[in-house]
């Protein structure tokens, strides 16, 4: 689906507005409570700025709260009528802000690193379920690395852009408020050293802005090379020991590795290099500011209240500055990556979109292939043209053909898998679509020319999708005899127990065969597809099966896509697709 955001022109504000339109009702909420605790933390934070002025000058001259009238209320409310009796209350009144403020920031630390990490198992789950849930057709286009990639590795970029902007929005709360006390306290001096900085910054943001985005892009190529590599290494295993390849895709992945490590390091050193200038603007100022009140012969004490809390807005503002600055430069370092799964995310909220329908779908006369023609690709030639066919119910039905005439095309079609490029499948009345399919799939067993089994027992992977508990060993030992495997499968010391290893590695070709033929069979379809599925057997094996079949429920539809003859013995309707190519 073609994507309408440019990734090049998107600005960091519209990819906060698309990850948002991602986010859960729950995480929406914890937001919202995070949003509250910011505005808490941050008046914390002020008020305790605010209590460092008086705190200090009760310490120097202790007859300013007695002569002010702003602080009668506290004098009366306290009962203070002495200086020795105005030291505790306000230590009390300072250490309380300050413990309430770390009260807040610890819950806010828990609940933030809460959202982040629980944010990027919701992405991963939803891409993982919208990537299982497309068509085949999907799968057969779609290049698996690249969702692998977008699962994994990108949704990590996902967790590390939210916990940025948890990290800013919080910073950037904070110093407003502190930053307004001190406006109150010294607007000259506050609205100077805010100017300097925030030059400072713009010009910095700008002057990195393009070295970023293309630092991000670089990571987000290397992170899908480095699946691509795995995954190639993985599949060409048998022929990288033969011919000794190990170097070479050792090479490619460490090339890859070593790329995202640098990337990594220059968004580091982008993001922690300013905070050196900024702590020497800082001293400077600090000088500066000295060398002003000393020019200016002001009351000593009020320059030193103003010092004490322009030194205390400082130790917490520096820091929240060099936050954001760096929460920024990471943000724009992960970008690319986080586009790429908001690619994703989009393409999975209009794409499943589509209602599904939950009506029941049962074979009773035939399945009917009503002029169907059919391409992979709108430009691409025509695969099957033309094709008519009706299969009653209980036939069975050969496919045969030479390489690449449209056999297992054809089978695709018959159970749904496929949809036609034109044309109809239609079972009994019913017109087969994106709405109904998935009822007519509850009707159907396929046994690929490829049986994929996982490193789980032998009756786990014959019950395939059933629960341990629920798995029916009485009928797991009924279709492990039809499939011909149950001599094999009782003689091992574990029996049905037997774990297979990752892929059947432990199995032989013919045994992973056989066990695909049970897996079918268990299902109790009511439409059988053997792919090629007896081409690893050997004669008598395949024959011993054949007869199986034939024995099974004669209602069951059984169609068989084949080059072998013997197959097609049993078979009361063969379809040629070698003559119809011809035709």
């Amino acid at each position: 689906m073609p994507n309408k955001y440019n990734q090049k022109n998107e600005n960091l504000f519209n990819s906060i507005n698309r990850l948002s339109f991602h986010l859960s009702l729950q995480r929406k909420r914890q937001l919202f409570l995070l949003l509250i605790l910011m505005v808490l933390l941050s008046f914390a934070e002020a008020i305790s700025l605010a209590s460092i002025v008086p705190f200090i000058g009760v310490f120097l001259d202790p007859e300013i709260f007695f002569s002010n009238p702003k602080f009668s209320f506290f004098i009366n409310f306290f009962n203070i009528t002495t200086k020795e009796k105005l030291f505790f209350p306000i230590t009390v009144v300072f250490i309380s802000v300050l413990v309430i403020s770390f009260i807040i920031k610890r819950y806010f630390l828990h609940l933030s690193n809460k959202i982040t990490v629980l944010t990027e198992a919701d992405f991963k789950s939803k891409i993982f379920k919208y990537n299982i849930n497309q068509n085949y057709a999907y799968h057969l286009k779609k290049n698996s690395n690249l969702v692998m990639s977008g699962m994994t590795q990108k949704t990590t970029s996902v967790a590390v852009f939210v916990n940025c902007i948890l990290n800013i929005l919080s910073a950037l709360m904070i110093s407003i408020f502190i930053l307004t006390v001190l406006i109150l306290i010294d607007p000259l001096i506050t609205l100077s050293i805010i100017g300097i900085v925030g030059i400072f910054f713009i010009v910095l943001f700008i002057y990195k802005k393009k070295r970023l985005e293309k630092i991000s892009e670089e990571i987000s190529i290397n992170q899908d090379e480095i699946i691509n590599i795995f995954q190639d290494s993985i599949g060409y295993i048998k022929e990288t020991i033969l011919y000794s390849l190990q170097n070479i895709f050792t090479k490619k992945f460490d090339n890859s590795s070593y790329k995202i490590a640098k990337n990594l390091a220059d968004i580091k050193n982008l993001s922690e290099a300013p905070r050196i200038y900024l702590e020497f603007v800082a001293l400077l100022l600090l000088v500066l500011l000295i060398s002003y009140f000393n020019q200016n012969k002001n009351d000593f004490i009020l320059d030193l209240t103003v010092l004490a809390a322009l030194g205390f807005a400082a130790q917490k503002v520096l820091p929240l500055i060099n936050r954001i600055h760096n929460n920024t430069t990471t943000m724009m370092g992960t970008k690319k990556n986080l586009l790429d799964v908001l690619d994703l995310l989009d393409s999975s909220k209009i794409e499943t979109t589509n209602t599904l329908l939950n009506e029941k779908i049962t074979l009773k006369e035939s399945i009917k292939l009503k002029n169907i023609n059919f391409s992979f690709n709108p430009s691409q030639k025509l695969i099957l043209k033309n094709i008519n066919l009706e299969i009653k119910k209980g036939d069975k039905i050969g496919i045969k053909g030479t390489t690449g005439s449209g056999k297992t095309t054809l089978g695709h079609l018959i159970i749904g898998l496929l949809n036609p490029t034109d044309g109809q499948l239609i079972i009994d009345d019913v017109v087969i679509n994106d709405q109904n399919k998935n009822s007519w799939y509850k009707n159907i067993s396929v046994i690929p020319q490829v049986i994929f089994l996982n490193d789980v027992s032998i009756a786990q992977n014959i019950a395939i999708g059933v629960d341990l508990k629920d798995i029916d060993m009485k009928k797991i030992k009924e279709v492990a005899k039809q499939a011909q495997i149950i001599e094999f499968v009782e003689s091992l010391p574990e029996k049905y127990e037997t774990r297979v290893g990752e892929r059947g590695v432990k199995l032989s070709g013919g045994q992973r065969q056989r066990i695909g033929i049970a897996r079918a069979l268990y299902r109790s379809a009511k439409i059988i597809l053997f792919d090629e599925a007896t081409n690893q057997l050997d004669t008598d094996t395949e024959a011993s099966i054949m007869n199986s079949i034939s024995d099974l429920d004669k209602e069951i539809t059984v169609i068989f896509i084949t080059h072998r003859l013997s197959t097609l013995e049993n078979c009361n309707q063969i379809i040629d697709l070698s003559k119809k190519q011809e035709n």
